[in-house]
Parts: C-alpha cells; sequence; structure tokens
C-alpha cells in the first residue's frame, strides 16, 4: 500500500497547475480589480482542465497532461526573469498553487465526502513550513511595492480561484482514485490515514527541487 501511496503522492498536483493560476491571478489582480481578475482566470484554468480531460488515456491521466503543461510553463516563466526578485515572485506562486491546493481544495472536497483531512493538512503545514513562512515574506514585500493595504494570502487566492481550484481537485482525486483501484472517499480516508507517508511524498523540497532550493537560499 505504501508504494501505491507514493504514486498517488507523485500524481496529486504538486504545484505546477496550481502555479498557473496563481501567477495569472496575482499579475492581474495588481493591475485590475479582484472580480475581474477570478472571474478571467477561472474561465480560462476550465478550459484547460476540459481539454486536458478530452485528451486522457488510460496510459496517461489528464491531471498529468495539466502536470506536465504547467510544469513547462512554469520553467519558461523562471528561466525568462531577469532579475532575483522576479524569480524568487514567480517561485513563490508556484509553492502557493500547491499549498492552496492541498491545505484548502483537498480537504474541502474530501469533507463534502464525509471525510475529515485535519491530520494530512497538519502534517502537510508541517513539513512545508519553512518554505511557507519565505514565502509569506515574499508577499509582504510585493504588497508594499505595489501599495496595496495586505498582501496576496493563500485565504485570498482560495476565494478568488475556489472554481478552478475545485475543478482542480476534483480531477486530481479522481485520477489518485484511479491509481490506488478506490472510490474517491475511500481514496480521501487513504489520505488521510497515511498522512505522515503523504506529506513527506508531498514535500515542496522533493516535488520541485530546484524551486524549494532558490527560495531556501534566499533566506541566508
Amino acid at each position: 500500500m505504501k508504494d501505491f501511496l507514493k504514486q498517488a503522492g507523485i500524481l496529486i498536483i504538486a504545484g505546477a497547475l496550481g502555479f498557473g493560476a496563481v501567477n495569472f491571478i496575482k499579475n492581474v489582480y495588481y493591475s485590475d480589480s479582484s472580480k475581474k481578475a477570478a472571474k478571467k482566470v477561472n474561465k480560462e484554468f476550465g478550459n484547460e482542465i476540459e481539454l486536458a480531460k478530452e485528451k486522457a488515456s488510460p496510459d496517461k491521466f489528464a491531471t498529468e497532461i495539466l502536470q506536465e503543461k504547467f510544469s513547462k510553463l512554469a520553467e519558461k516563466k523562471l528561466s525568462e526573469e531577469t532579475s532575483l526578485k522576479k524569480k524568487l515572485s514567480s517561485a513563490g506562486d508556484y509553492f502557493s498553487g500547491a499549498y492552496v491546493l492541498n491545505v484548502r481544495g483537498r480537504p474541502a472536497y474530501c469533507a463534502s465526502l464525509g471525510v475529515s483531512m485535519d491530520n494530512f493538512v497538519s502534517s502537510y503545514k508541517q513539513q512545508n513550513k519553512k518554505i511557507f513562512e519565505i514565502v509569506k515574506e515574499i508577499k509582504i514585500q510585493e504588497a508594499t511595492e505595489h501599495k496595496l493595504s495586505k498582501p496576496v494570502d493563500n485565504d485570498m487566492l482560495y476565494k478568488m480561484l475556489k472554481p478552478t481550484v475545485d475543478k482542480m481537485v476534483l480531477l486530481d482525486m479522481e485520477d489518485t482514485a484511479k491509481i490506488l483501484n478506490v472510490s474517491k472517499k475511500e481514496a480521501c480516508h487513504l489520505l488521510e490515514q497515511n498522512h505522515k507517508t503523504m506529506a513527506e511524498e508531498l514535500d515542496f523540497r522533493k516535488q520541485a527541487p530546484k524551486i524549494a532550493q532558490l527560495l531556501l537560499e534566499s533566506a541566508h
């Protein structure tokens, strides 16, 4: 079972897909209203999810298709940034994508099936605590530069991106359930029961080592 859970951990959205939504909405948010930004990004990413579902096959899950596409987008974005500050901003968006999906979106979905994910969330937060604090500081600095009263935090991101996050998590849990050969509710139970193993698999330093290293080095 542990090997299967590791496979599920590899499939579970690590941040690439979330990166696209967070990076886009944050940049639009800085130059437009939050409602317009949310409406635009939720529509565009809803289309991306549907397209991936159409392209999915028994050999390649829709989640994997989305991960590949947005991983390349994230890598391209980071390589094109001309300053360390911008690289750190994009790296922070990547982490925020993973964090919002796993700390807010996944627990909300599993709760709708009657499964509490408190241990999963606690273990995930603890495993990624150091990088969370680094990204939090980056967002505070960005808010100051853009003369905002408060940074674009994860609660704000979840509220604006909820339609997209809900679709991402549903797709992700469907594919995870297929890997584990269980129902979506049973998949939630397994992730919660094996929360320490899953947190280790979803450690951002493991899922995105180069981006994690960039963030960690910035704190020295």
